[in-house]
């Protein structure tokens, strides 16, 4: 649509965009997500964020995608936390400039939210709670995930 083709254009000035699968097929014209994020970062966007909900999220900088699926945790209300996620991934990557640690980071915060009901982060967690959790995911990923392609992943 002229709004999609509107949006499209203001990409040049995103250095980070977040976006779902559906928002990745409206911005790229592109029916796979592999080929419609790859086609969303040549019209701007430095680090694309491919959000997945319960499955997780890819991030593509730098010409590669980096996976990083839902931590385990005991579910009870996933209020929010697509927005713990954006916030600690954020909030790594201004503090450290470290994009591959910031999808870690994104993934722990999220892993917090969900572990409560509401979507407000729990206050108690530390920061080496934080930092624990993101290097325990980062080896558990690195052991137990299926590696290939981001289709295979989602």
């Amino acid at each position: 649509s002229e709004y999609d083709q509107e949006f499209a254009k203001l990409l040049k000035n995103v250095h980070i965009l977040f976006c779902n699968n559906h928002e990745v097929k409206l911005l790229s014209n592109k029916e796979n997500v592999y080929d419609g994020v790859k086609e969303i970062h040549k019209l701007g966007p430095k680090i694309v964020v491919l959000t997945k909900g319960s499955k997780g999220s890819a991030m593509y900088h730098d010409n590669h995608f980096h996976l990083y699926p839902s931590l385990r945790t005991s579910k009870v209300d996933a209020t929010g936390c697509g927005d713990a996620f954006a916030g600690g991934f954020l909030a790594e990557y201004l503090k450290s400039g470290d994009a591959e640690k910031a999808g870690w980071a994104g993934a722990a915060m999220a892993s917090f939210t969900l572990a409560k009901m509401g979507s407000w982060f729990p206050r108690e967690i530390t920061q080496r709670q934080i930092e624990e959790r993101i290097e325990s995911a980062k080896k558990y990923s690195t052991k137990n995930v299926k590696k290939g392609t981001l289709l295979d992943f989602f």
